[in-house]
């Protein structure tokens, strides 16, 4: 969970001043990195509160007020406009792994977690779909075009 959260929060510091739009789409994919969390059967309290406290103190440029419900919610009393702006770890923003979409005809059928220096190899990435099991129809039709966009997609024409 705070693997995604350092790198959030340093795209939202960095964005908020000119490029809004991204850093409340990066808030946008931590909340379903948060859901996908909260879906698992281990949860943390601990890891929780934090998150909460990091999430009231992000949105608070976007929505001020909600934030401050929130900050209120989680029980303290002084006001998050007097609160210091959160930190990150850098250490902690560089991925190593990315995911791969994998479309066929243009729709997205699965996606490939790999690493980050594979995903940039055509013939590593078309392996890593060979070997996965979802994509066993895909063995029995002629594909006639690959478009590959290196770190991110990977699509098959049949």
């Amino acid at each position: 969970m705070f693997s995604r959260l350092n790198p959030t929060t340093s795209m939202v510091i960095h964005h908020t001043v000119y490029y809004r739009a991204t850093a409340i789409s990066a808030l946008m994919e931590w909340v379903t990195a948060w859901e996908s969390y909260l879906a698992t059967s281990r949860k943390e309290t601990s890891v929780i509160s934090e998150a909460l406290e990091m999430m009231a103190m992000l949105i608070s440029p976007f929505a001020p007020h909600i934030a401050e419900e929130m900050w209120q919610g989680l029980g303290f009393t002084e006001s998050l406009t007097f609160q210091s702006w959160p930190v990150w770890n850098d250490a902690m923003c560089n991925q190593t792994q990315v995911q791969m979409i994998v479309q066929i005809n243009g729709k997205m059928k699965t996606s490939i977690e790999m690493s980050k220096e594979d995903s940039m190899d055509q013939a590593k990435v078309e392996q890593s779909v060979a070997e996965n099991q979802k994509l066993s129809d895909l063995r029995s039709k002629l594909v006639t075009r690959v478009v590959f966009v290196p770190g991110r997609i990977i699509n098959f024409v049949v």
